[in-house]
């Protein structure tokens, strides 16, 4: 059965499969093994290994084709953004680089220009009392520049993400569920 789909449709899809296959994983596990004494008669529940086997491969070929053809769709869009074609592939990589550096640039942001080291190092005795050594860790940055960067970079990380959200909700592609 072949389906039209966007990468939205595609990835709930994904997950009420990996849903299905998780219930029949736990299936197996529960019905595989069975204990009994050595007085009883040795009853187990009623498992069908090849059963089983065959619903859990069926599910995972479905899932193999799904997230083939989104590959595909995701490596094949051309999708403009404020003018740069980009694929939907090059998007998600350069999404995950700016939530790096995002992450990165706002710590530097949070940051104390000055902040007291815990030491613990002691250092001669006068007066018969002990003496600890006290640093201060200083930023070397300029925190505008920092914060004119986190800005451009969360801005540039809005319109990635808004642009690639547009695409998975509206570009549809082929999906043949016949596996």
């Amino acid at each position: 059965m072949k389906m039209q789909m966007t990468s939205f449709y595609a990835n709930k899809l994904l997950h009420n499969l990996k849903d299905e296959l998780e219930h029949w994983e736990v299936r197996e596990r529960e019905l595989s093994t069975f204990v009994v004494t050595d007085s009883e008669n040795a009853i187990g529940p009623d498992y069908d290994f090849q059963e089983i086997s065959s619903k859990m491969e069926s599910i995972n070929k479905k899932i193999v084709t799904i997230k083939h053809a989104i590959n595909q769709a995701n490596a094949n869009a051309c999708i403009d953004v404020d003018g740069v074609k980009m694929s939907a592939d090059s998007m998600l990589i350069r999404i995950a680089q700016l939530k790096d550096r995002c992450r990165d640039l706002n710590c530097m942001r949070n940051r104390a220009s000055r902040l007291r080291i815990a030491r613990h190092d002691f250092v001669g005795i006068n007066d018969g009392r002990r003496h600890c050594v006290v640093e201060y860790e200083y930023i070397n940055y300029d925190r505008r520049e920092v914060d004119g960067a986190y800005t451009a970079l969360k801005s540039e990380l809005f319109k990635l993400e808004t642009r690639l959200s547009q695409f998975n909700n509206t570009v549809r592609f082929e999906v043949d569920l016949d596996v």
